[in-house]
C-alpha cells in the first residue's frame, strides 16, 4: 500500500527539512516506509510512503498555496 502527504511551503530550507521529518517520523511509527520525496514548483513537499501489504499504483497532484503553515496534508492512494 502506498500514501501520499503533502507538506506545506516553508521560506526557510530548516522549517521545511524539519516538516519533512517530522511526517516520516509519524508515519514510520505507523508502519509506512518514506520512499521518495518531490518539490512541487509551489514549493509544496510531496512525501510517498509504503507499507508492505500490497502494491498499487497511482498518481499524486498538488495545488498551489501562498501561506506559510505547518498542516500536513494526507493523500489516501486510490488504484489505478
Amino acid at each position: 500500500m502506498y500514501k501520499a502527504i503533502t507538506v506545506e511551503y516553508s521560506a526557510k530550507a530548516k522549517k521545511m527539512a524539519a516538516k519533512i521529518e517530522e511526517a516520516a517520523n509519524r508515519m514510520e511509527e505507523e508502519g509506512y516506509e518514506l520512499i521518495s520525496v518531490s518539490m512541487m514548483p509551489s514549493a509544496k513537499g510531496i512525501l510517498i510512503f509504503r507499507k508492505e501489504n500490497g502494491d498499487l499504483k497511482a498518481t499524486v497532484t498538488c495545488g498551489r498555496n501562498e501561506t506559510e503553515e505547518s498542516t500536513v496534508r494526507e493523500v489516501e492512494i486510490i488504484p489505478q
